[in-house]
C-alpha cells in the first residue's frame, strides 16, 4: 500500500510539473504571437515613413528607444538559415525561430544566461522533436516523433 501511495504521489508531482511547464510554454507562445503582430505593424508603419520599399537584402534590426537591439529578422545568417530572433531588454537572445539549411523549421527559447532551455521543430532528417533542458544544458524531457 505504501508503494502505491508513493507512486501516486510521484505521478501527481510529475503531472503538476508538466502542467507548469505547459503553462509557461503557452505564455511564451502567446508572447511570440503578440510580438510577431507588433513587429509586423511596426515594420509596415515604419517602412511606410522611413523607406519607400520594405525590401531588405540580409536583415532587419529593430532597436528600442535606448538603442538596444531587440529583434532581428534575417534572410541569411551565413549558415543558409532564415528566421527571427527576439531579445530581452539587455539585448540577450531569448527566442529564435529559424529554418535549417534544408528548410525545416526550429523554435528555440533561451534563459537569461543564453542557455537553450526549450526547442521544438524538425531536425535535418525531418524528425519532429520537443526538448526541454535544465539550466546546465542537460536534457530533462524529450518527445521525438520520427519521420
Amino acid at each position: 500500500m505504501s508503494d502505491q501511495c508513493h507512486d501516486l504521489t510521484s505521478l501527481v508531482a510529475a503531472v503538476q510539473q508538466l502542467e507548469a511547464q505547459n503553462s509557461e510554454l503557452r505564455r511564451a507562445i502567446r508572447t511570440l504571437w503578440l510580438l510577431l503582430g507588433g513587429l509586423t505593424i511596426v515594420g509596415i508603419a515604419g517602412g511606410a515613413t522611413l523607406q519607400r520599399t520594405g525590401r531588405f537584402e540580409k536583415a532587419v534590426e529593430i532597436v528600442d528607444g535606448a538603442g538596444t537591439l531587440r529583434a532581428v529578422l534575417f534572410a541569411d545568417d551565413g549558415a543558409n538559415r532564415s528566421g527571427l530572433e527576439l531579445r530581452d531588454p539587455e539585448g540577450r537572445s531569448r527566442m529564435t525561430i529559424h529554418t535549417h539549411r534544408n528548410g525545416d523549421s526550429l523554435l528555440q527559447m533561451f534563459d537569461k544566461r543564453g542557455q537553450s532551455r526549450m526547442e521544438m521543430g524538425f531536425d535535418e532528417n525531418g524528425n519532429a522533436h520537443f526538448h526541454m533542458r535544465n539550466g546546465r544544458g542537460a536534457l530533462v524531457h524529450e518527445l521525438d516523433a520520427p519521420f
